[in-house]
């Protein structure tokens, strides 16, 4: 459930860190106890700082195919002479 090996639990459960309850040889987790420790451990991202990032590109536009050629034929370089 929390996706840890058996190393990693054994290890939080030395260091105090995840309550157990022993039952002969064997160490069981209450599910309130590992709630607690997911509600302990959450983590959030916390808000960037500074100014926000403000794309430079100019807003897109449809335009039709007639303008679309008069606007290449107006880039057009002349001939290169030799």
């Amino acid at each position: 459930m929390l996706g840890v090996s058996v190393q990693t639990l054994r290890g939080m459960v030395r260091a105090g860190e995840i309550r157990f309850i022993s039952v002969g040889k064997r160490r069981r987790f209450a599910m309130s106890d590992i709630e607690k420790f997911i509600d302990k451990n959450r983590v959030s991202i916390p808000a960037p700082r500074g100014r926000p990032v403000r794309s430079h590109a100019p807003s897109s536009q449809v335009i039709g195919f007639e303008e679309a050629l008069a606007r290449h034929e107006k880039r057009k370089r002349p001939p290169h002479k030799r």
